[in-house]
């Protein structure tokens, strides 16, 4: 089986050692998360965590019945690919005086 970049977006529990629950979940199984994003959602008391995993077909279903399993995870959804939007973001300190700050903006322009 082919082992591809997977996308899980798992609603959990707003409190404190779901996010280490569920590492150790990944961690147990052997699997490395390659990117992790966690933030609140419109329903208070729930946030959203949404993980890449390399995973074949076999290994994303394990994992997904697994994270339902857990207490806190309310849902777990694989995200298709075709559906997603990918970025990425660096955050950065440069050091610049006022004057010549305007280049800065325009080597590094904001997305579309």
């Amino acid at each position: 089986m082919e082992t591809t970049l997977r996308t899980f977006s798992v609603l959990v529990d707003d409190e404190p050692g779901v996010l280490s629950q569920i590492s150790r979940l990944f961690s147990r199984k052997g699997f490395n998360i390659e990117s992790l994003a966690v933030g609140p959602t419109e329903e208070r008391g729930l946030s959203r965590l949404t993980l890449e995993v390399l995973t074949d077909d076999q290994q994303t279903e394990l994992l997904c019945n697994q994270l339902s399993k857990m207490v806190p995870v309310h849902s777990v959804r694989l995200l298709a690919e075709e559906h997603s939007i990918r970025r990425e973001m660096v955050l950065c300190k440069v050091r610049a005086e006022e004057r010549s700050s305007g280049p800065l903006f325009w080597t590094f322009p904001p997305p579309p």
